[in-house]
């Protein structure tokens, strides 16, 4: 036989009088809530149940789940993330590796290096290049066609062009 649950109305109003109060503009206020309550961990301690549970209780295809428990914890989630990026400047006075650590796995930011930055902005650039270039020898060609110039003379044409665009090319590579 399953243990009763331990959701009931009296815990659903415990947990949204908790993050009715977690937003304030008091800067001192504001920071010490999300120290005390700023993890999921914290508010099941508070709740006095499992981080599992919470998830159970948050998830439509599990067996026990409480939509308004749900809609609570997305509120939770949005108001410490906001509580984090306001109170980043004093967290980062405290320590600079905690708040980096805290923004990545709360907010989800990830570091990325600068290599892998401008060597993602080089190969949009390339592919930019190339759809200019793809675009202009389509529109040569067509207005070679509407000018009436003959068939050959337009398969010279694509030629040429095509023989400009992987010069071009091998000349990009070189640098």
């Amino acid at each position: 036989m399953a243990r009763p649950s331990k959701y009931t109305p009296e815990l659903q109003k415990k947990f949204d009088e908790l993050v009715a109060t977690l937003y304030t503009e008091d800067e001192k206020k504001a920071l010490d809530n999300f120290w005390r309550y700023g993890i999921l961990e914290q508010v099941a301690i508070y709740l006095d149940v499992m981080v599992s549970t919470i998830y159970d209780w948050c998830d439509p295809e599990s067996e026990r789940y409480h939509e308004q428990f749900s809609e609570t914890l997305k509120q939770y989630q949005l108001i410490t993330k906001s509580l984090l990026h306001l109170n980043t400047p004093r967290i980062t006075e405290i320590s600079p590796a905690l708040a980096i650590f805290l923004r990545k796995t709360k907010l989800g930011e990830l570091e990325i290096s600068k290599t892998i930055l401008e060597q993602k902005l080089e190969a949009n650039f390339k592919l930019e290049t190339k759809s200019k270039i793809e675009l202009e020898t389509m529109k040569t060609i067509k207005d070679a066609r509407s000018y009436g110039l003959p068939e050959e003379k337009i398969v010279e044409l694509e030629l040429l062009l095509e023989q400009a665009q992987k010069a071009k090319q091998i000349n990009e590579n070189r640098n």
